[in-house]
This record gives structure tokens, C-alpha cells and sequence, in this order.
């Protein structure tokens, strides 16, 4: 097994696959920045370095899940047992006004965290869900089918539900009716017979975090204490894509990330890359502030921070080498550039995920180091 691979790779490279959930972020259209268990785009196995392009189906098995970005700094949280179609993706950086996107949902559920076009103007954001057209004004919904994937090719979704944490959706059917979901409702709808109801409910997890930090940074602490290292950094994600509706400030932003970062150390790489993703001119002053909560990894930030910004993987002379993955069971795969998987159990009280330190020291050890 090809380990001194890994060990010749700089503890901020280990770091940058891991804490963000084993992240290779997009060059052009999108890519996976966490794959949980195992995953199907157009029918064969989904992998960090896979681009991902308009057209592309990405298919989610049993206890499997993957997080993609897109370029506009989109976040799409696919759940298990889900299936999501890029339909229709332009982005263009110089006129983010003339870009637009559509996706498609048949069977599932997922997270939806805006970006820069639907920022620019909703109208040019689509999701679909069977026969139902979901307009998005809102920047966090969860959508959930009713149906597994292979359940349901789309048609007769029964339960079809939307949950707006922030912002607003509204459905639209066929026959032109149509639910109108706000923040803090979620919307349920019969695609079959047109019947919809809505009802108050708590925000998703990830985005009451993001409202905390959002509301006051001292809550930073609290809102992400009982996250996994990847949560924690899709819920800083989200405070940075939605700091505007949330009425957070710059300032305010950037103490809730340097607090959340300080009482949680192991997710200051995946907040540095995702900070930078998503908001590329303020890249130096997030990895600043990050650096200052954790000194410690300061080289590990700035890497993280330098290839979030630029949208763009590691180095590729060492990106290749190999990847990162969590199993359904909270065990870290890694895979070598030449097909061996070598796997890291958790054996973690409780299956708390596997700390960056822990997945070095289990490499190291492998490796006679």
C-alpha cells in the first residue's frame, strides 16, 4: 500500500481533504465537497475529483450522503436515498445577472443554501420536484419528495414538503395554484390532487446555528457544539451566505466564525476553505481571523484558504494522490492513486466523527511513522 504517499503530504493537505468533509471544490460548474458512504453520478461512482456539469444525475444510497458546491457558491446538501439532476447551470463570473440554474429533485430530500444567482435575481433559480416548480426568494429551504429515489419517477409525489429557515418559496403546479412558504413555515403538497397546507416549524439544525451566530456571535459556541467538524462548517456556510437577510454585519460575521473556530479548533481548516468558497474578496481577512482562533494551524488555514478562493483543489501534483471519504459507519476510507482503499475505524464514544489529529496519527501509525 502506497502510505508513504500520505506521509510525504503536509499536515494542512491531510487537513483540507478532511475537515470540510473530504472537500476537492469546483474548478468549473460544481463538485462534491462531502461524500458520505457511497454515490452514483450518472450511474457510476461519484468521486471527489468528479466535475460535475448540467445534466448530471447524482444518485444517494442507504446512510449516504454528498454535499456539493457550485460555482456561484450554491451549497446543496444531498440527503440519503435521494436522487438530484443538474438540469440547466450558467454562471457567469463577470455578469452574475446573466447567469442562471436549474435543478431537479426525484426522490429525496435536500438542503438548499442560495447563491450568488439567486442573489443576483431569484427568478433565474429553478427546482423542481416532480410535477411541482419550487421558486426560490429565500436563501435556506430543506425539500423533502416523500418518496425514496426509484420510488417515484418524479410523478405522484404525495407528501412533497418544503421548509423555509430563511426566506421564502413558493410552489407552483400544473394548474398554475400555488403555496407560498416563509421563513420559519413548512409547506406540504399533494402533487396528485393539488391539496397544500402550511404549518409553523422550527428552522433545520444547520440554519438555526447560522441564525444564532447570525443574531448574537456569542452564540457562536453553543450553536455548533454538538456538530461534526463538517457541520459546523456547512452551518458557518451558511451564516456567510445568508449575513445579508440575517441582517449580520461584516464584523459580526467574522467574531461569530472566530468564536466558533476557537471552541471548536478542528473545524478551522473546513471554515477557511468554505469562507473563501463563498466569498472570495474577504478570503485574506477570513483566514486571518481564523488563524488568530487556531495559531496552531495557521499554515493548514492559509493552504485551505488560498484553494477556497480560487475555487480550485489542492496543488494537483499531490491532489491526485489520494482521496477521503466517511463510511456509513463513521469510518474514514482512504483511497491511493492507484486504487487502494485503506480504511480508519471509529471507534469513537457514541460515534463522535473521527478528529483530523486521529486520522494523522492511524496514517502515521500504518505507516511505521
Amino acid at each position: 500500500m502506497k502510505l508513504s504517499i500520505i506521509k510525504t503530504l503536509t499536515h494542512s493537505l491531510i487537513a483540507l481533504f478532511v475537515l470540510i468533509g473530504a472537500q476537492a471544490v469546483q474548478a468549473n460548474t460544481g463538485k462534491a465537497f462531502s461524500i458520505k458512504g457511497k454515490a452514483l453520478v450518472n450511474d457510476e461512482p461519484l468521486t471527489l475529483g468528479t466535475t460535475l456539469k448540467a445534466g448530471d444525475k447524482i444518485v444517494t444510497g442507504d446512510k449516504s450522503a454528498v454535499r456539493v458546491v457550485m460555482k456561484d457558491g450554491t451549497v446543496i446538501d444531498i440527503q440519503e436515498n435521494s436522487g438530484f439532476k443538474i438540469t440547466q447551470y450558467t454562471f457567469k463570473e463577470e455578469a452574475p445577472e446573466e447567469s442562471s440554474s436549474a435543478f431537479d429533485i426525484f426522490g429525496g430530500a435536500v438542503r438548499y443554501i442560495s447563491g450568488l444567482i439567486a442573489k443576483k435575481d431569484p427568478t433565474k433559480v429553478k427546482l423542481s420536484a416532480g410535477t411541482a416548480t419550487i421558486g426560490i426568494r429565500g436563501s435556506f429551504m430543506n425539500i423533502n419528495t416523500g418518496v425514496t429515489v426509484g420510488q417515484s419517477d418524479g410523478a405522484g409525489m404525495t407528501a412533497l414538503s418544503v421548509l423555509s429557515s430563511v426566506g421564502q418559496a413558493t410552489v407552483t403546479l400544473p394548474d398554475g395554484s400555488t403555496l407560498d412558504v416563509v421563513a420559519g413555515q413548512i409547506g406540504t403538497i399533494n402533487t396528485n390532487t393539488g391539496a397544500s397546507s402550511t404549518a409553523a416549524a422550527a428552522s433545520d439544525p444547520i440554519a438555526a446555528a447560522a441564525i444564532a451566530m447570525a443574531n448574537n456571535p456569542e452564540n457562536a459556541a453553543a450553536a455548533i457544539a454538538n456538530m461534526s467538524d463538517a457541520d459546523a462548517a456547512l452551518a458557518i456556510a451558511a451564516l456567510v451566505n445568508n449575513a445579508t437577510q440575517l441582517g449580520a454585519t461584516k464584523e459580526s460575521v467574522l467574531a461569530a466564525v472566530s468564536k466558533a473556530v476557537a471552541s471548536k479548533p478542528s473545524a478551522a481548516v473546513g471554515a477557511a476553505y468554505i469562507t473563501s468558497a463563498l466569498s472570495p474578496a474577504d478570503a485574506a481577512t477570513f483566514a486571518a481571523t481564523i488563524a488568530a482562533a487556531a495559531p496552531d494551524q495557521a499554515d493548514a488555514i492559509n493552504a485551505a484558504s488560498n484553494s477556497g478562493k480560487t475555487l480550485d483543489p489542492a496543488p494537483a501534483s499531490t491532489t491526485s494522490a489520494f482521496n477521503l471519504r466517511e463510511g456509513i459507519d463513521g469510518e474514514v476510507i482512504v483511497t491511493l492513486e492507484d486504487g487502494t482503499e485503506v480504511t480508519i475505524e471509529n471507534n469513537n464514544p457514541g460515534g463522535t466523527p473521527l478528529t483530523t489529529q486521529q486520522i494523522i496519527e492511524a496514517i502515521n501509525s500504518a505507516n511505521g511513522g
